[in-house]
């Protein structure tokens, strides 16, 4: 019986530390164009992901409202489409807001054009890159990246800014180029990863990264799954060892 009630106590300490740590999360996408269906599709898998630390919203950009980023404990928004138009009211809320934010892909330019981002946060959007990409490092890794779509957005970083470099691009030149950087709240990420994912890509890189947003102060845990096939109760102990 004590031991029971100790069982019941463990569990209800595990979900209240749980519960104290959730986060609900904003997850804004892109519609225009004919391609504007892509964005709702990311959108869901990026929200599948950040299921993992809480709840979690996901709305077009274009329903934005004014200071709904303070209702949420972190928002991303997926640019997937060149040119959509950002509600002024994002662009003012992000301006200001202290939440944790991730800004993936294309229209960070109008970020750029209200907060001047190479003084806030020491580095600013400037052309795509047009050269092939080899491979993405990430804490001295190598990750796959299907060169089916060579473009990413170059990122300027001011000398002597605080600017972490999270994962680097390495051209077919061997010059390496930021493929994503953080800076105080605001992490930014030079593609969409799950366009063209293949085995090893870099789309772990992102997966990786939302503990950045999201859990940045979690201890570091080093966890394997082992799954073993084609075994039955008379399987050998020994061979299975």
């Amino acid at each position: 019986m004590i031991f029971q009630v100790f069982i019941m106590f463990f569990l209800l300490l595990a979900n209240t530390l749980h519960a104290s740590t959730a986060k609900n999360t904003l997850v804004l996408y892109d519609t225009s164009s004919n391609f504007g269906w892509m964005g709702e599709v990311y959108a869901l898998q990026a929200a599948n992901l950040v299921s993992h630390f809480g709840e979690r919203t996901t709305l077009p950009i274009s329903d934005y409202k004014e200071n709904l980023t303070e209702s949420y404990d972190a928002v991303m928004y997926l640019g997937s489409v060149y040119g959509e138009k950002i509600p002024d009211s994002f662009l003012r809320d992000i301006k200001k807001t202290k939440k944790p934010v991730m800004w993936v892909g294309e229209n960070i330019w109008q970020l750029d054009a209200v907060e001047n981002m190479a003084l806030k946060y020491g580095f600013r959007p400037t052309r795509y890159n047009e050269t092939e990409i080899n491979y993405v490092s990430y804490k001295q890794t190598p990750l796959s990246r299907s060169t089916r779509n060579p473009k990413i957005i170059n990122v300027a970083v001011r000398a002597n800014s605080e600017v972490k470099v999270l994962a680097e691009a390495v051209l077919s030149t061997g010059r390496k180029i930021p493929w994503s950087v953080q800076s105080k709240n605001f992490i930014y990420v030079t593609e969409i990863p799950f366009n063209y994912v293949v085995e090893g890509d870099r789309y772990l890189v992102f997966c990786d990264l939302l503990f950045e947003l999201l859990d940045p102060n979690r201890p570091k845990q080093h966890r394997a799954i082992v799954r073993l096939e084609d075994i039955s109760p008379i399987s050998s102990p020994s061979k299975l060892k």
